[in-house]
């Protein structure tokens, strides 16, 4: 009778384990994707790209139309990437540390960044005029960037290379960006020495209508 008990016991205590773990494992970057689906909610909507085609004269708008590779270039041109705390600084003005993208394109003529914001201010201005855009995050290593729908088949864009650099020291790096749009973009195993790419580590692209999308396999080597 006692080893029954054992045995039932252990059973019970085997699927109360099983069901922990599953719990816990089941999603467990759910907050990373709420949290970036709503800002890809936000910075994507109708009414904020129409805002951000109102800065614009017609002949940029005309400039920008359905042309990736003309936004591309502009994001570069108008940001620096900023290893300095200044990016910190006004981060920290801003719920949830993020940058609204308005801001981050109209404060400044030539505005700090990091690859959040050169992500989101990327994915907003492309969809404001026609681009489908959407935002990929790794869980396994600290960056963002883009993934573009060009010709039936998503593709890598990362908006911050070949960009102008502020180093940590306030010095600037001695780097002319290239005028070469299609640096940073189709090259999706470029992360693979970055970080974890795996099962345990996935990649997610965040879609205009909540959709989050497992893309590991696109960028794992």
């Amino acid at each position: 009778m006692n080893k029954n008990y054992v045995i039932v016991a252990l059973f019970i205590f085997l699927l109360l384990a099983g069901i922990v773990y599953y719990e816990v494992t089941r999603d467990k970057y759910k907050e990373v994707k709420s949290r970036w689906s709503e800002a890809v909610q936000l910075y994507t909507s109708e009414t904020y790209g129409e805002k951000l085609r109102n800065y614009f004269t017609n002949t940029s708008k005309q400039f920008f139309e359905g042309n990736f590779s003309n936004i591309l270039v502009f994001i570069r041109t108008i940001l620096y990437y900023d290893y300095s705390n200044d990016i910190d600084r006004w981060r920290s003005q801003y719920p949830d540390n993020i940058i609204p993208v308005k801001e981050s394109l109209f404060t400044y003529l030539f505005a700090p960044a990091r690859c959040q914001e050169f992500a989101l201010d990327y994915l907003a201005l492309a969809n404001a005029f026609h681009v489908q855009t959407r935002l990929v995050i790794p869980m396994g290593f600290d960056h963002m960037w883009n993934e573009v729908y060009i010709n039936g088949t998503w593709t890598h864009v990362d908006p911050s290379l070949n960009v102008r650099v502020m180093k940590a020291d306030g010095i600037w790096h001695s780097f002319t960006p290239s005028n070469d749009p299609f640096i940073g973009v189709d090259i999706p195993k470029m992360y693979v020495n970055r970080g974890p790419i795996d099962s345990n580590n996935p990649v997610f692209a965040f879609e205009i209508d909540r959709s989050v999308i497992d893309v590991t396999e696109r960028y794992r080597a």
